[in-house]
């Protein structure tokens, strides 16, 4: 389940909604399974109660499985409760955590549980907490080479390398350089990927993967924001800086080394510098400027 398309709505009767058509459409393309209608009368009048009785359905129609319900982003949720003013959300998932024992729930995130409103401890207090990082070099080098099977042989080792020194094995990088330079092989209708076309490609990425730079850049407090232009800009970094350095460690987003710290995936401080040296109010592009 995208939670992003679920901060979109601003109603109760809209999140529940929503959140059964996604579990349903989900089913079905995922296991082929068609899973029952919520009663949408019932969800207009109460919506937390319609969930519950389409549950009891769901569980018939199921027939004795466990269902793994992942919500992706699931920190946007809380555009909701604070559109609509109530915790009725959370205090429903809270209650099918509790009780009903056949639904498991993944919360996927990029927040630490510290990070996340008060009001989400009290909504997840009999999950469990666990960190899921980059690949290694190895499922990292083999995800590049041969993605699935048969794959043509299009990646010398030295190109691939290069795909690994710039992402260290973060995934959707990963699938976006290798994406990027399939394309650009097509275009010259070469037939292996170049270390030179791998850095040729990189401006399209940036490009091509806005949405997963942006929203990386919102999650950012103003001083993860100040400390990072500092680092790829080159510049000394100033103690009041340096006391958000320990939790952009912690996300992997830098590592420490030499006494200072460095980006742990060097493709986004590339992307860090990049930003810098954009004239203000310069649209990216391919995308309208502001106001256009």
């Amino acid at each position: 389940m995208d939670c992003q398309h679920l901060a979109d709505v601003l109603t109760l009767s809209g999140f529940a909604g929503e959140l059964a058509d996604q579990l349903i459409r989900s089913a079905r393309q995922s296991h082929r399974l068609t899973l029952p209608q919520p009663d949408r009368d019932e969800l207009a009048r109460d919506p937390f109660v319609a969930l519950r009785h389409w549950m009891d359905a769901v569980e018939q129609a199921a027939d004795g499985k466990t269902l793994l319900v992942c919500l992706d982003e699931f920190e946007r949720i809380e555009e909701i409760v604070t559109a609509t003013g109530s915790r009725a959300p959370l205090n429903f998932l809270r209650h099918l955590i509790q009780h009903r024992s056949r639904w498991t729930l993944l919360f996927a995130g990029a927040h630490t549980p510290e990070e996340l409103s008060p009001h989400w401890s009290d909504c997840l207090i009999n999950t469990r907490s666990l960190r899921v990082s980059c690949l290694d070099k190895d499922d990292a080098m083999e995800l590049i080479i041969r993605p699935v099977e048969d794959f043509p042989d299009i990646w010398p080792e030295d190109a691939a390398e290069a795909v690994w020194q710039l992402t260290q094995g973060q995934p959707f990088l990963i699938q976006l350089l290798c994406q990027e330079a399939v394309d650009h092989l097509n275009r010259k209708k070469a037939k292996t990927v170049q270390v030179s076309d791998v850095e040729a490609v990189i401006p399209a990425a940036f490009e091509h993967g806005h949405y997963y730079f942006d929203e990386f850049q919102r999650a950012l407090t103003d001083e993860q924001r100040e400390l990072l232009r500092a680092l790829a800009k080159g510049e000394q970094v100033t103690p009041n800086l340096a006391a958000a350095a320990p939790v952009l460690v912690r996300k992997e987003v830098l590592v420490q080394e030499n006494g200072g710290w460095s980006f742990r995936v060097p493709l986004l401080g590339r992307w860090i510098a990049g930003k810098l040296s954009t004239p203000p109010n310069t649209p990216t592009p391919g995308r309208p400027a502001a106001g256009g």
